[in-house]
């Protein structure tokens, strides 16, 4: 049992490793390159095809054990003296364990964004200068940076983009290339700031004292 439960648990932590870290390489290496989405989409199915074939491969590996040690215990309950079989809890923990990695994978697998947006959120909501942003739990923090000079802030980006898994949008839509993806882009900078850049089709959303507030949405 513990075995299992140690297999299973590193198990998970590999497809992690594997899935997220992919993404974080390929998000370092090619985030400027044109083909940029097309490789986040090919390593993600190859990171997942790997660890796919790694569980099935351990499986087949480790059924003939399995079976023999199922059969072992079935025939030690049969002989003990009060022949009571294996009570109910265990056998919900052991099927657990067994179908656990399976059922994990394929919900992460089919809500991969969603929970890409939870793991981004964990190091809490982004903000420009004294603002906090409210960013919902589904929605990607990609990038957030704030630049000081002396202890003051110069400028403040934040990157975020919102889209469904397969779960929610569908497998139709990844298949022909149409699933929802927006993306926005936050900026915020003093008035005064010497290197500040605004984009000339941002919307001026609001303005206070000397500093003003734009918002460029793609």
């Amino acid at each position: 049992m513990a075995e299992r439960t140690l297999l299973f648990v590193a198990f998970v932590l590999a497809y992690l490793s594997a899935v997220i870290g992919s993404q974080a390489i390929v998000y370092e290496v090619f985030s400027t390159a044109p083909f940029f989405a097309s490789a986040q989409a090919t390593t993600f199915l190859m990171a997942n095809a790997v660890m796919f074939g790694l569980f099935f491969y351990h499986r087949s590996k480790t059924r003939d054990r399995w079976i023999n040690d199922e059969a072992r215990e079935f025939l030690a309950a049969r002989s003990s003296q009060d022949g009571a079989p294996l009570s109910t809890w265990r056998k919900r923990v052991r099927r657990g364990i067994i179908w656990g990695p399976t059922i994990f994978v394929l919900g992460v697998f089919l809500f991969f964004p969603e929970n890409l947006a939870i793991v981004s959120h964990l190091s809490g909501q982004p903000s420009l200068g004294l603002y906090r942003l409210e960013i919902p739990l589904t929605w990607i923090i990609v990038y957030d940076s704030q630049t000081y000079v002396d202890s003051r802030l110069m400028r403040s980006d934040t990157w975020i983009v919102a889209t469904k898994g397969i779960g929610r949008a569908g497998l139709g839509a990844y298949w022909h290339k149409a699933e929802p993806v927006s993306e926005i882009n936050f900026y915020f900078a003093p008035h005064d700031s010497p290197d500040a850049w605004f984009p000339e089709h941002a919307k001026v959303l609001s303005k206070q004292g000397s500093e003003q507030e734009f918002v460029e949405t793609q």
